[in-house]
């Protein structure tokens, strides 16, 4: 992934997340350690689950031991697709939602309380998925927007 979806990728998903530069490749990709430990490595097409970020870098990449892999799951490309929906919710932790159409977005709780909303385009941060459901927060005010911004506007 180009970097500037890397940099807000990684800022939706809050700690934990680091972006990675692939210097052959000249592209990026996104390490997130999950509260619950596991290391998710990210990019564009395709993404894998380690048991911790040292299964990742020390196993995998300097020793070539699949021993700490979970998971990898490929979905082609960044699309609001239910398999990339499903597939990227899976691997972050968070939870695929059908908005309507033909169109999938994914919820992540942040460790901070907050909501990320990520989809094909872009993504944002809310107070909570409820508050995208209902248009209020819990004590029944309108909640605003979250603030969206495309990955295209972040270069």
């Amino acid at each position: 992934m180009i970097h500037a979806m890397a940099c807000k990728l990684a800022e939706l998903l809050g700690d934990g997340a680091t972006i990675v530069p692939d210097r052959r490749s000249g592209h990026f990709s996104v390490g997130y350690t999950r509260p619950d430990g596991r290391y998710a490595s990210i990019d564009e097409d395709a993404g894998a689950l380690y048991t911790s970020p040292e299964a990742c870098w020390d196993d995998w990449h300097v020793r070539g031991s699949e021993e700490g892999l979970i998971d990898a799951r490929c979905w082609v490309e960044w699309e609001c697709s239910e398999r990339w929906a499903r597939d990227f919710a899976y691997l972050i932790g968070g939870r695929a939602h059908h908005s309507g159409g033909n169109i999938w977005i994914v919820f992540h709780d942040r460790t901070d309380g907050r909501c990320a909303l990520i989809g094909e385009t872009g993504g944002g941060i809310m107070g909570s998925e409820e508050e995208y459901h209902t248009g209020a927060k819990a004590d029944g005010t309108l909640c605003d927007d979250p603030e969206y911004v495309e990955w295209a506007e972040t270069n």
